[in-house]
Protein backbone atom coordinates (compact mmCIF):
# COMPACT_ATOMS: atom_id res chain seq x y z
CA UNK A 1 0.00 0.00 0.00
CA UNK A 2 1.67 3.59 -0.76
CA UNK A 3 2.28 5.49 1.91
CA UNK A 4 3.84 8.88 3.32
CA UNK A 5 5.87 8.37 6.20
CA UNK A 6 5.95 11.33 8.60
CA UNK A 7 7.02 11.46 12.49
CA UNK A 8 5.87 12.75 15.65
CA UNK A 9 7.73 13.72 18.96
CA UNK A 10 6.31 11.53 21.81
CA UNK A 11 5.81 13.75 25.13
CA UNK A 12 7.37 12.58 28.54
CA UNK A 13 7.53 13.46 31.62
CA UNK A 14 10.99 14.89 31.50
CA UNK A 15 11.83 18.29 28.83
CA UNK A 16 12.74 17.79 25.32
CA UNK A 17 15.48 19.60 23.30
CA UNK A 18 14.75 20.84 20.67
CA UNK A 19 17.87 22.70 19.67
CA UNK A 20 19.98 19.06 20.20
CA UNK A 21 19.76 15.65 20.96
CA UNK A 22 21.94 14.57 23.73
CA UNK A 23 22.23 11.03 21.91
CA UNK A 24 20.86 9.30 18.93
CA UNK A 25 19.58 6.20 21.55
CA UNK A 26 17.43 9.25 23.07
CA UNK A 27 16.66 10.64 19.82
CA UNK A 28 14.94 7.86 18.79
CA UNK A 29 13.34 6.73 22.24
CA UNK A 30 11.33 9.67 21.37
CA UNK A 31 10.67 9.73 17.87
CA UNK A 32 7.66 7.39 16.23
CA UNK A 33 7.83 6.46 12.63
CA UNK A 34 4.57 6.13 11.12
CA UNK A 35 2.87 6.23 7.46
CA UNK A 36 -0.22 7.14 5.99
CA UNK A 37 -1.63 5.82 3.27
CA UNK A 38 -1.71 7.88 0.30
CA UNK A 39 -5.25 7.12 -2.58
CA UNK A 40 -2.81 8.09 -5.93
CA UNK A 41 -4.01 6.16 -8.92
CA UNK A 42 -0.43 6.81 -10.86
CA UNK A 43 1.76 5.85 -8.00
CA UNK A 44 2.87 2.10 -7.31
CA UNK A 45 4.86 0.21 -5.13
CA UNK A 46 7.83 -1.54 -6.50
CA UNK A 47 9.39 -3.86 -3.53
CA UNK A 48 12.85 -3.11 -2.52
CA UNK A 49 12.72 -0.17 -5.48
CA UNK A 50 10.82 2.33 -3.52
CA UNK A 51 10.32 0.62 -0.12
CA UNK A 52 11.73 1.22 2.78
CA UNK A 53 13.78 -1.09 5.24
CA UNK A 54 14.24 -0.57 8.27
CA UNK A 55 16.53 -2.60 11.04
CA UNK A 56 17.24 -2.27 14.97
CA UNK A 57 18.77 -3.84 17.44
CA UNK A 58 19.08 -3.60 21.31
CA UNK A 59 23.02 -3.55 21.10
CA UNK A 60 24.96 -1.30 18.94
CA UNK A 61 25.27 -3.22 15.33
CA UNK A 62 26.69 -2.05 12.50
CA UNK A 63 24.78 0.44 9.57
CA UNK A 64 26.57 0.37 6.34
CA UNK A 65 25.30 3.22 3.73
CA UNK A 66 25.97 1.71 0.52
CA UNK A 67 26.01 3.50 -2.79
CA UNK A 68 26.30 2.14 -6.49
CA UNK A 69 28.32 3.74 -9.51
CA UNK A 70 27.96 2.31 -12.69
CA UNK A 71 30.10 3.30 -15.92
CA UNK A 72 27.85 5.80 -17.88
CA UNK A 73 27.10 7.15 -14.27
CA UNK A 74 22.66 6.75 -14.96
CA UNK A 75 22.59 3.54 -12.52
CA UNK A 76 22.32 1.38 -15.07
CA UNK A 77 25.02 -1.79 -15.89
CA UNK A 78 24.67 -2.35 -20.17
CA UNK A 79 25.94 -5.48 -21.09
CA UNK A 80 27.42 -5.79 -24.33
CA UNK A 81 25.30 -8.84 -25.81
CA UNK A 82 23.81 -11.67 -24.47
CA UNK A 83 26.94 -13.35 -23.00
CA UNK A 84 29.07 -9.92 -22.13
CA UNK A 85 30.12 -8.81 -19.03
CA UNK A 86 29.97 -5.64 -17.45
CA UNK A 87 31.25 -4.27 -13.90
CA UNK A 88 30.05 -1.54 -11.33
CA UNK A 89 31.12 -0.31 -8.15
CA UNK A 90 29.87 0.30 -4.51
CA UNK A 91 31.04 2.66 -1.87
CA UNK A 92 29.94 2.26 1.54
CA UNK A 93 30.68 3.86 5.03
CA UNK A 94 29.50 2.22 8.73
CA UNK A 95 27.40 4.71 10.34
CA UNK A 96 27.33 2.53 12.98
CA UNK A 97 29.41 -0.26 15.64
CA UNK A 98 32.58 -2.07 14.38
CA UNK A 99 31.14 -5.76 13.10
CA UNK A 100 32.04 -8.62 10.35
CA UNK A 101 29.74 -8.02 7.57
CA UNK A 102 28.73 -10.08 4.35
CA UNK A 103 28.41 -8.43 0.89
CA UNK A 104 26.55 -10.66 -1.48
CA UNK A 105 24.99 -9.84 -5.13
CA UNK A 106 21.89 -10.90 -5.97
CA UNK A 107 19.15 -10.51 -8.33
CA UNK A 108 15.88 -9.95 -6.25
CA UNK A 109 12.86 -11.55 -6.81
CA UNK A 110 13.77 -11.49 -10.94
CA UNK A 111 15.15 -15.02 -12.52
CA UNK A 112 17.34 -12.84 -14.74
CA UNK A 113 19.97 -14.90 -16.96
CA UNK A 114 23.32 -13.39 -15.56
CA UNK A 115 26.29 -14.42 -13.55
CA UNK A 116 27.41 -12.33 -10.56
CA UNK A 117 30.55 -12.30 -8.46
CA UNK A 118 31.87 -9.37 -6.63
CA UNK A 119 35.59 -8.26 -4.92
CA UNK A 120 36.29 -6.19 -1.95
CA UNK A 121 38.59 -3.16 -3.92
CA UNK A 122 41.46 -0.95 -3.02
CA UNK A 123 39.20 2.34 -2.91
CA UNK A 124 42.67 4.01 -4.77
CA UNK A 125 43.32 1.58 -7.70
CA UNK A 126 39.73 -0.56 -7.98
CA UNK A 127 41.74 -3.60 -7.94
CA UNK A 128 40.79 -6.75 -6.12
CA UNK A 129 41.91 -7.54 -3.17
CA UNK A 130 41.05 -11.06 -3.74
CA UNK A 131 39.28 -13.13 -6.96
CA UNK A 132 36.05 -12.13 -7.12
CA UNK A 133 33.23 -15.38 -5.80
CA UNK A 134 29.83 -14.90 -4.15
CA UNK A 135 30.24 -13.23 -1.44
CA UNK A 136 32.77 -11.32 0.86
CA UNK A 137 33.05 -11.48 4.38
CA UNK A 138 34.81 -8.51 5.92
CA UNK A 139 34.96 -6.55 9.24
CA UNK A 140 33.60 -3.22 8.86
CA UNK A 141 34.80 -0.89 11.84
CA UNK A 142 33.00 2.55 12.24
CA UNK A 143 33.56 5.18 10.05
CA UNK A 144 35.58 2.98 7.85
CA UNK A 145 34.97 2.73 3.78
CA UNK A 146 35.50 -0.08 2.18
CA UNK A 147 34.64 -0.29 -1.62
CA UNK A 148 33.64 -3.20 -4.00
CA UNK A 149 33.63 -4.22 -7.41
CA UNK A 150 30.71 -6.23 -9.06
CA UNK A 151 30.39 -8.53 -11.36
CA UNK A 152 27.90 -9.07 -13.99
CA UNK A 153 28.12 -11.10 -16.86
CA UNK A 154 25.41 -12.65 -19.25
CA UNK A 155 24.24 -16.00 -20.15
CA UNK A 156 21.16 -14.25 -22.49
CA UNK A 157 19.80 -11.28 -23.45
CA UNK A 158 18.03 -9.07 -20.32
CA UNK A 159 15.57 -6.63 -21.73
CA UNK A 160 15.19 -3.22 -20.07
CA UNK A 161 13.07 -3.28 -16.86
CA UNK A 162 14.74 -0.98 -14.95
CA UNK A 163 11.95 -1.71 -11.73
CA UNK A 164 12.27 -5.37 -12.06
CA UNK A 165 15.43 -6.10 -13.91
CA UNK A 166 18.30 -5.65 -11.08
CA UNK A 167 21.32 -6.64 -9.40
CA UNK A 168 21.05 -6.18 -5.64
CA UNK A 169 24.39 -5.62 -3.68
CA UNK A 170 23.68 -6.46 0.38
CA UNK A 171 25.24 -5.92 3.27
CA UNK A 172 24.22 -8.98 6.17
CA UNK A 173 25.47 -9.26 9.94
CA UNK A 174 26.75 -12.79 11.33
CA UNK A 175 23.11 -13.03 12.79
CA UNK A 176 21.66 -12.82 8.61
CA UNK A 177 20.30 -9.07 9.22
CA UNK A 178 20.58 -6.65 6.06
CA UNK A 179 22.48 -3.53 7.56
CA UNK A 180 22.64 -2.36 3.94
CA UNK A 181 21.96 -2.46 0.31
CA UNK A 182 22.18 -0.95 -3.24
CA UNK A 183 21.01 -1.67 -6.47
CA UNK A 184 21.29 -1.00 -9.92
CA UNK A 185 19.58 -1.85 -13.17
CA UNK A 186 20.63 -4.14 -15.68
CA UNK A 187 20.10 -5.00 -19.64
CA UNK A 188 21.92 -5.56 -22.74
CA UNK A 189 22.88 -3.49 -25.15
Amino acid sequence: MPADFFWVQTRFAFPVQRAHVRSIVNALSRLVLARRPICRRDCCVVLVLNTLLLSGSVTPVPDIVALGATLTNDGIVNLPGASGAAAFAVATVNVGAAGSIRASADTGNATLPVNLSLCQTNPTTGACLAPPSGSVTTQIDPGATPTFGIFVTGTDNVSFDPATHRVFVRFTDGGGAVRGATSVAVRTQ
